[in-house]
């Protein structure tokens, strides 16, 4: 039911949570539950609940600093003497902030075209990889998502495949595998005209 909550972009909503436990047993729980996963659906419509989901991955995967000081509590300021310059970049009030900002945002983009990349290895353990990490986005649109640091835990398969497709795409360009001649007419990335 969480995971369908329009206002919350099917993250985690205190009023869905209230709503939940108001209930004496599980059943009743569960059973109403089910109602309102059936009234959301009903209001999104076929196109309203995909473009919901389109949102909803956009919120999951979009952030490159992965929710950082999105919510919850941070540190005080008054030990902030000490290493002064480095939490200029990481702490709510660094001048600096929108530099780390700015770099972890490359950084995830880099990794999401690396993964693009990985297509080109058809390795049985890349397609592994590649079906976990389909599996876990797909997982995060169906129950509450929402927020970017969630894919934390799916950092390690998210690297190996940004390093295994930048790994492919340097392979190509120094083998010029992506320039291919078929007759008298040139054929670029793997025979697309």
């Amino acid at each position: 039911m969480m995971g369908m909550n329009k206002q919350s972009t099917g993250g985690y909503s205190q009023v869905d949570y209230e709503y939940s436990i108001s209930f004496p047993t599980l059943k009743q729980q569960q059973k109403w539950n089910m109602k309102v996963i059936r009234q959301r659906l009903g209001n999104f419509g076929i196109f309203g609940y995909a473009g919901f989901l389109i949102k909803k991955n956009y919120t999951n995967t979009s952030d490159g600093t992965l929710g950082w000081l999105k919510e919850g509590q941070f540190f005080s300021k008054s030990n902030y003497d000490h290493y002064h310059f480095i939490r200029t970049f990481f702490y709510p009030y660094g001048s600096n902030l929108r530099i780390s900002s700015t770099i972890s945002q490359i950084i995830w983009i880099t990794m999401f075209a690396g993964i693009l990349f990985s297509f080109f290895d058809k390795s049985m353990i890349m397609r592994i990889l590649r079906m976990s990490v389909f599996g876990a986005i797909l997982y995060l649109l169906i129950f509450e998502g929402g927020r970017s640091r969630y894919l934390i835990q799916f950092l390690p398969m998210i690297s190996t495949l940004a390093v295994v497709g930048w790994h492919e795409f340097n392979a190509l360009i120094r083998a010029k595998k992506w320039l291919h001649y078929h007759g008298d007419e040139r054929y670029l990335f793997l025979g697309w005209k």
